[in-house]
């Protein structure tokens, strides 16, 4: 389960530039195989420092939702949780084990290589690179060809 958390958290960078849903699902995976973790294994050592706030937060949070009264902001609200979840899981499981900081370099590194690439594919009009073709077409390009436009 950990080595799939950290496969799914080193390719999270790239799909946060790319689009929202696919990192969302991500975050959202990670969360849940940390809980499925700490579930099995009876591990509650993550639950000290920031993480108590952190969940006060949330209790307010859906609370309040609660006090607006639409589902909506409920559903929302209770979503907030994969967040700090995920947070936890990065600092005590995902990369708190042996080899964690080097997998992130390595994503780093990644995002880096991809960002520039899809940059300088949109500058010079090249699809393959990330670019959009054309400086007419410029406008559907990636991000980074849109500032470097």
């Amino acid at each position: 389960m950990q080595r799939l958390a950290q496969a799914m958290t080193l390719t999270l960078p790239l799909f946060l530039l790319r689009g929202r849903a696919i990192a969302d699902g991500i975050i959202s995976g990670v969360a849940l195989l940390f809980v499925l973790h700490c579930l099995l294994t009876g591990d509650r050592s993550w639950r000290q420092g920031w993480c108590i706030p952190a969940f006060l937060f949330w209790g307010v949070a859906i609370l309040s939702s609660i006090m607006h009264g639409t589902t909506h902001a409920v559903a929302e609200a209770f979503a907030l949780g994969r967040f700090i979840l995920f947070c936890a899981a990065l600092e005590s499981w995902v990369f708190g084990a042996p080899g964690g900081p080097r997998g992130r370099g390595v994503a780093g590194t990644r995002v880096a290589l991809w960002g520039g690439g899809g940059g300088f594919g949109g500058a010079v009009g090249m699809r393959w690179l990330g670019g959009s073709g054309p400086k007419e077409k410029r406008a559907r390009g990636t991000v980074m060809g849109k500032a470097i436009a």
